[in-house]
């Protein structure tokens, strides 16, 4: 007999802390409200993903008297937008700095790009196409903005940058990068800022 009572003693001993071992474990699982808050994170830094506001902001350019309607919205890698397209041929060619350069595209979290264009029956239909960097933090968008800022001041190395109208504008982590139709469209890219820009 005394066998078979250790036997049925120690399974029960086994079982509870079985159960105990998985109540811990359940404890240890986010709830459904902690998933959802997680998997709104980056989980690179902890950080809150940046949510964009490109397709809002090129929304309100139906209000200008070119009346500009959405005809593609994208995301893309960095260097496939046409602003960092062209900085890396300045950096091949060795006219900027490379380093400075990656600095900057390595603290950028995401890349959409807009094509807007008038739906005004015109000899030349006026467009543009409006880039959003989103950040990794304020700190590296506003590094970002002075490096763009300060190279669009040397006229001979911008020009290979945008022989087109541009503007440009920084909203927290958000960089905004306008590139106009042609010189046809000068001032039209600083209505379009304008419109863009939070009131």
């Amino acid at each position: 007999m005394k066998p078979i009572l250790y036997y049925a003693f120690f399974s029960i001993l086994i079982f509870s802390c079985s159960i105990e071992s998985e109540k811990s474990e359940s404890k240890n699982q986010p709830t459904v409200r902690e998933r959802v808050q997680l998997d709104t994170l980056d989980n690179s830094n902890n950080v809150k993903k940046e949510e964009s506001k490109l397709k809002e902001k090129a929304e309100k350019l139906y209000q200008s008297k070119k009346r500009y309607r959405i005809k593609s919205l994208d995301s893309l890698n960095v260097f496939k937008t046409r602003l960092f397209s062209r900085l890396e041929k300045l950096h091949l060619s060795n006219k900027i700095d490379k380093d400075s350069l990656l600095e900057i595209v390595d603290n950028i979290s995401e890349a959409r790009e807009v094509f807007v264009k008038s739906e005004l029956p015109v000899k030349y239909r006026y467009r543009a196409k409006i880039a959003e960097y989103i950040f990794t933090n304020t700190t590296n968008a506003k590094k970002a903005f002075k490096f763009i800022k300060e190279l669009s001041q040397n006229k001979k190395i911008w020009v290979l940058v945008s022989y087109e109208p541009y503007a440009f504008f920084l909203e927290g982590k958000k960089l905004y990068y306008i590139n106009t139709g042609g010189e046809y469209m000068r001032g039209g890219e600083k209505e379009i800022k304008l419109l863009m820009m939070e009131q």
